[in-house]
């Protein structure tokens, strides 16, 4: 039996790390996207994600998002969040799923370090000048990176 057999719909999440900005440019990266299924909520009838599927795909899932807007659980009657805790679905978005920890990001480059390793290499080279000039430019760029 297939997924869409028992599931007809599901909602795609990709998992973001709580200091990552949300991206509005461009998609999600396939390979980042997971589908949850949703579920018909029985009040309201619209699809339901329920927040323990939601914590069995991601650790330390801290809300849900959609862009800026974190999704609030589906509340009764009387203002209290619903019993299995829940989020409405929002079809053909990809919704954070936002989790505690840091995205590990690469140092960037400033034309000022850019700048120190080419007057690195260019004084290298004036030294050396040699056949391991080569060794020495990815030297010099490695060490000014750092």
């Amino acid at each position: 039996m297939a997924i869409q057999d028992t599931h007809p719909h599901a909602q795609a999440v990709r998992r973001v790390y709580e200091n990552e900005q949300p991206n509005y440019n461009s998609g999600a990266l396939a390979s980042n996207i997971i589908h949850i299924a949703c579920h018909p909520d029985p009040s309201s009838g619209k699809d339901i994600i329920l927040w323990d599927d939601i914590k069995a795909a991601s650790d330390d899932v801290m809300h849900v998002r959609s862009g800026t807007f974190v999704l609030p659980f589906l509340k009764g009657t009387d203002f209290k969040n619903l019993d299995p805790l829940r989020i409405a679905s929002v079809p053909g978005v990809t919704l954070d799923v936002v989790v505690r920890g840091q995205l590990e990001t690469a140092k960037e480059l400033s034309v000022e370090l850019l700048q120190g390793a080419l007057s690195d290499i260019s004084q290298e080279s004036n030294r050396n000048n040699s056949n391991s000039h080569s060794t020495a430019t990815i030297t010099a760029i490695a060490t000014t990176a750092r």
